[in-house]
């Protein structure tokens, strides 16, 4: 024994400046009424197998992962997350999706005092079960009923129904009452534990639910979690409802593309409607192709684009997706769309070829917002750097000093974390040349004469100031941070003169 060495020198180790904060993935979320997605939650996948697995490859969900997983951007990217919420469009009951069995029907003949614990709204019970008798799953399947329904006094327990599934080798609970009701499960704590091998220890529990409404549906699922950058519902939704789902996307400030299927016949309507709310995509749709979802185009580039590659930004017009069919073969038709700012996959001909692409990449939104897909897109991304950035500095410092020291911090965060990517991933458009109103608005706003020629020559302005925060009592103090850059247009049409000499 020793005096430990600590109580003269002790050295504490610990890793500085890691990222607490992780930026977003720019994936995209669909929205499904499929009771296979819990209530309240959402499932992410990473490859079309685990899609075909969880919704089986002749559901809508698989199809559309299909559609998804198989885009490969032009610099060889491709989309490698898509997640699948809940939209709860009408009241629904607790349900258990059972996982694989753990017992073979002999074994379960075995058991004579088998237990395990069941919560379903405000009731809780242990639940035993004698199987001596079971001659099938099926006939197991009718025991767990009988004894969950005898348990518990609630509608939810009485009316409950346990059916064995065949193709999944699985016990499936359905509660007996809709509308919100927790349930969960967990091991018995007499007899013998059988909540394993009934496959309920890795089932999927989804709560009871009341009905949402689409903007409360987005609303939840943003606030559980914003890891996506795009979104859509599956179901048909009304415009009121469309309008309301908008409007909320519209005030969240370039957070989200909202992709919007119209047929042509309602395009006029959608304008009308969605006009002024920034992010909505409309997207031209065929009923006769009931099987292919070209409102997924703009979900599926954004989530191909690695912000992270050299000069990794996109136009969203030109894009090829392979098995999508043209909806617009015609000018007239085309010009229309455009005018109403509504996307469709169109085709032209060149030398007796056809060519069937992606156009025109524009969003709705008023007059300061971004319109064109791939600007809106990389300032999703520039916004939620600059959060990520700002907030692991906050919390890797010991402190940011509410003075210059303080801003050159902030700024050289920003210029190395946000900025210097934003300029190799192309999202800041250096060398643009500005028009004679956008070098009066960054003079206006910077208060520089000169702030403009930075701007047009590096991509960006920047400024830093420590500040107190306006009406906080007591006083505390906010980095305030504008950064003023040229945004990465794309070209979307050539035009030439030839003479001839």
């Amino acid at each position: 024994m020793s005096i430990t060495i600590q109580k003269y020198v002790n050295i504490i180790s610990g890793v500085g400046g890691a990222a607490a904060v992780a930026a977003r993935e720019l994936i995209g979320r669909i929205f499904s009424t499929n009771i296979l997605i819990p209530t309240n939650s959402l499932i992410e996948f990473t490859t079309l197998a685990d899609v075909a697995d969880y919704f089986g490859t002749a559901s809508d969900e698989y199809k559309r992962a299909a559609f998804y997983f198989g885009f490969i951007s032009k610099s060889t990217s491709k989309p490698l997350k898509l997640s699948f919420a809940r939209f709860t469009d009408v009241d629904v009951a607790p349900r258990i999706f059972g996982a694989k069995t753990g017992l073979t029907l002999a074994e379960f003949q075995l058991i004579t005092d088998g237990t395990f614990i069941l919560s379903m709204g405000a009731e809780t019970h242990e639940v035993t079960v004698n199987l001596t008798g079971a001659a099938s799953f099926a006939a197991i399947a009718t025991i767990l009923q009988t004894q969950i329904q005898a348990a518990g006094s609630s509608a939810v327990w009485t009316g409950a129904t346990v059916a064995f599934n065949a193709l999944k080798n699985s016990f499936d609970l359905t509660g007996g009452a809709v509308g919100t009701a927790e349930i969960s499960g967990a091991a018995g704590d007499t007899g013998t534990n059988i909540f394993t091998g009934m496959g309920w220890s890795l089932a999927i529990y989804s709560d009871g639910d009341n009905e949402q409404t689409p903007v409360d549906t987005l609303i939840a699922s943003d606030q559980a979690s914003d890891n996506f950058g795009s979104f859509l519902f599956m179901p048909v939704l009304q415009i009121s409802e469309i309008e309301a789902v908008a409007a909320y996307n519209n005030t969240l400030n370039i957070k989200y593309i909202y992709c919007v299927p119209v047929q042509i016949v309602d395009a006029e309507t959608y304008n009308t409607a969605l006009l002024s709310y920034s992010g909505a995509g409309l997207m031209l749709i065929d009923i006769d192709t009931p099987d292919q979802y070209p409102e997924m185009c703009p979900m599926i580039v954004l989530a191909a684009t690695n912000y992270q590659k050299r000069n990794s930004v996109q136009n969203y017009m030109f894009q090829v997706f392979a098995g999508l069919t043209a909806t617009v073969t015609d000018t007239p038709t085309s010009n229309t769309l455009d005018d109403l700012r509504v996307n469709y996959y169109g085709q032209t001909a060149q030398a007796g070829k056809k060519i069937s692409f992606f156009q025109r990449g524009l969003l709705m939104g008023g007059i300061t917002a971004p319109i064109a897909m791939n600007v809106y897109a990389n300032e999703i991304w520039m916004k939620d750097a600059a959060t990520v950035t700002m907030l692991n500095m906050l919390l890797s410092s010991a402190r940011v000093p509410a003075n210059q020291a303080g801003e050159n911090q902030a700024s050289a965060k920003l210029q190395e974390d946000v900025i210097e990517k934003a300029l190799f991933n192309g999202v800041i458009s250096v060398g643009k040349t500005l028009t004679s109103d956008q070098k009066a608005f960054i003079t206006t706003q910077t208060g520089d004469d000169l702030a403009w020629h930075q701007v047009q020559g590096s991509g960006f302005w920047l400024d830093v100031v420590a500040q107190p925060i306006a009406g906080s009592s007591p006083t505390e103090f906010e980095i305030a941070y504008t950064i003023i850059y040229s945004k990465d247009d794309a070209i979307n049409k050539v035009s030439g003169t030839h003479q001839l000499i």
